[in-house]
């Protein structure tokens, strides 16, 4: 089953398994900054770079606002929403590359920390603070890196 997402005017559909999330970013309750500070900067012409990209709430927004949008994405749950929400929309697939990699300064393998692939929060760190509280992440998993630098200087920036 499918979302309609509507943000400021601009509409894309997502698959319905964040559906509250959807919601919040449809009542601008998610990174609003963000959504705003795109809209005041993004042209026809631009190109964005979205490092970790998640399930694509900002690359598909961009996507509607710009030429090219870059994904960088290394969980692999999260990765598997984000090329399935792209696929939902056919007038931006030609506009989103995603690059199933984290970035860093070199280029090897990388050990990441999760409580739940998927929500947003792999990280380099095995513990994250939330509410004062230290929260253990007990998934561990390994994938690619890529040297920023090199990525950005292929990619001609």
């Amino acid at each position: 089953m499918t979302l309609t997402v509507n943000l400021r005017d601009v509409t894309w559909e997502v698959t319905d398994r964040m559906e509250e999330f959807w919601q919040h970013v449809c009542q601008n309750a998610w990174e609003p900054y963000t959504f705003a500070i795109m809209d005041r900067l993004l042209t026809p012409k631009s190109r964005f770079v979205d490092v970790g990209a998640w399930i694509g709430p900002t690359a598909l927004y961009a996507a509607k606002k710009c030429s090219t949008v870059i994904g960088y994405e290394c969980d692999p749950v999260a990765l598997m929403d984000l090329k399935d929400n792209i696929s939902l929309n056919p007038d931006c697939q030609h506009h989103i590359r995603v690059r199933e990699c984290a970035l860093g300064t070199s280029n090897g393998l990388l050990q990441l920390h999760s409580r739940n692939l998927g929500d947003s929060e792999t990280s380099i760190f095995a513990q994250h603070e939330r509410a004062q509280q230290l929260l253990t992440c007990p998934h561990i998993i390994t994938v690619g890196m890529r040297d920023c630098a090199e990525e950005f200087a292929q990619e001609g920036y």
